[in-house]
């Protein structure tokens, strides 16, 4: 079981919006490579 601090939380309005957003952060990807995800792991869960 977990018994340390949680983590920071450095956005959120986005978990507010979506409590279901990813914790990892994919803006980099998206600003150097122009990467722009297709689906999501919550789409391909629910998909099974």
């Amino acid at each position: 079981m977990y018994s340390g601090n949680s983590p920071e939380i450095r956005d959120p309005e986005r978990y507010a919006a979506n409590p279901y957003a990813s914790v990892f952060d994919g803006s980099l990807a998206r600003e150097v490579l122009g990467f722009r995800p297709t689906s999501s792991w919550r789409e391909i869960v629910n998909a099974e």
